[in-house]
């Protein structure tokens, strides 16, 4: 592959991921906005270790629930609450009763309804309560695989998803995401989030990566049901239960006695 069209596929990941806009990508062909996908995992990667230094360093300062607020605003603001307003488009989409067109004109609307503003409060403030337990873990190596490798997982999710189900409309964000399940690009981004977690966490990332998956197919499964197919909202949607999902397990794993983290950078 050409040095230049894979530097183009790493700007426009980092320009769908993060608030970074560089402005040389603009907009690019579906395809090129699909194969960037393979390096969702590696930008995960370097968004979970920011938000766990950030939050170390808070609750050094103050405290673990100061750290926790922290966490969740630096994921807010990396992202620019991309995932978020997704979560919240998604669950008042499939709040709305009536047909596929109804609920994908709410959910494209932008207006935050009940639904979707039940659905943010209760996940942030889930996401919240975890990570200030998880703040609390004696192990710094256990707090940096929980909170770093939750997030590498979530943005993960967004390959296999993109790949298995198919768009809602025959525009937009998901359908620019649209991968074929057999495609080269879907063969390694799904490897490289199996190796940096496996590294990361040791082989018992593999659970990890798991459970990140079954949260997001469960979101997209139910969407699909409703919609014939997922959005760039349902993946927004997809990526922050999953990082809910897999924090919640980090946190119950790092309670269990006989659980020794094995990584292997360690």
């Amino acid at each position: 592959m050409p040095t230049r069209d894979l530097l183009l596929q790493i700007r426009t990941a980092i320009g769908f991921l993060t608030v970074l806009r560089i402005p040389s990508v603009g907009v690019q062909p579906d395809d090129v906005f699909a194969k960037s996908t393979v390096w969702f995992p590696v930008i995960g990667l370097i968004i979970g270790a920011m938000a766990y230094a950030t939050g170390s360093l808070t609750t050094a300062i103050f405290s673990h629930n100061i750290g926790a607020i922290t966490v969740v605003t630096v994921l807010a603001a990396v992202s620019g609450g991309l995932h978020l307003d997704g979560l919240a488009d998604t669950a008042d989409g499939m709040a709305t009763p009536g047909d596929k067109a109804d609920k994908l004109g709410v959910m494209s609307a932008g207006n935050t309804g009940p639904a979707g503003s039940a659905t943010l409060i209760m996940i942030l403030l889930l996401q919240w309560a975890v990570i200030a337990e998880i703040l609390q873990i004696e192990s710094n190596i256990m707090r940096f695989m929980a909170i770093t490798g939750s997030v590498l997982i979530s943005r993960w999710t967004a390959i296999p998803m993109s790949a298995f189900f198919r768009p809602a409309r025959l525009s937009g964000l998901g359908k620019s995401m649209q991968l074929k399940p057999k495609s080269p690009i879907t063969t390694i981004g799904l490897s490289i989030g199996l190796v940096l977690i496996s590294l990361l966490v040791g082989w018992s990332g593999i659970v990890f990566l798991v459970v990140g998956l079954l949260s997001s197919t469960f979101v997209c499964q139910l969407a699909a049901r409703q919609i014939d197919g997922i959005t760039g909202d349902v993946l927004g949607a997809s990526i922050e239960i999953s990082l809910t999902a897999t924090l919640l397990l980090f946190l119950f794993v790092s309670m269990q006695t006989d659980f020794t983290p094995s990584p292997f950078w360690v």
